[in-house]
């Protein structure tokens, strides 16, 4: 596939993170009194931050507010991604190949800022990348277009040489649906229906990185 740019997910594509949110987002809610839904995961972690935050605070009952409860589960959070040690195998020599390569990449995620730089950091590949945006700082999640476009824009990126990486079936519809190149990315954490979901929008699909080596 010709590719002269990249935009990548962090959570799930590169890393494998979404069921110590999971994880974590239940003990604050049993820890407070609450049953956490059995689908509550797969229910919010399709959002941004700032969207599962308010769901949950209209959902159950705890006396923090929405910007508390964002600061105390940021904060469980970082022991986890400021000790990443390890990507998905294969994503690492992937990615320094496309900067051998010329490619102008950049990550695009639903994680806070702050936990997205700590992961890229301690993963030690924060410099293969031209950038990093949240969709907490453009406004949309990953549903809306508005991340990906900012993405193009800011990369000087012609849309037909572009591949969006992805494990999330709802981001890859909307990466597809502004004519992106989509690769999407086995995870664990999507079942059958998920992963059958992702192959309806991804142009290329791949159970590890090192299919791509």
């Amino acid at each position: 596939m010709k590719i002269t740019h990249a935009i990548v997910d962090l959570d799930g594509t590169l890393i494998v993170t979404l069921p110590q949110w999971q994880r974590v987002y239940e003990e604050f809610l049993t820890e407070r009194g609450n049953e956490p839904a059995k689908d509550l995961g797969p229910t919010v972690l399709k959002w941004n931050t700032k969207e599962i935050n308010e769901y949950i605070k209209k959902q159950y009952s705890f006396h923090e507010n929405e910007q508390e409860m964002t600061d105390a589960i940021t904060e469980r959070m970082k022991d986890v991604y400021f000790n990443i040690e390890q990507l998905k195998p294969g994503a690492k020599e992937y990615l320094h190949k496309l900067k051998t390569d010329g490619v102008k990449m950049c990550v695009a995620t639903g994680s806070p800022a702050v936990l997205a730089e700590g992961a890229l950091k301690s993963s030690g590949i924060f410099d293969l990348f031209e950038f990093f945006i949240t969709c907490e700082q453009v406004g949309k999640n990953k549903t809306f277009p508005d991340i990906y476009e900012y993405c193009l824009k800011r990369l000087g990126a012609d849309i037909t040489t572009t591949w969006v990486f992805e494990d999330a079936p709802s981001a890859a519809k909307t990466a597809k649906s502004i004519g992106l190149n989509v690769v999407g990315v086995a995870d664990g954490y999507h079942k059958e229906e998920g992963k059958q979901e992702l192959l309806r929008w991804c142009d290329k699909y791949i159970e590890s990185f090192c299919e791509l080596l």
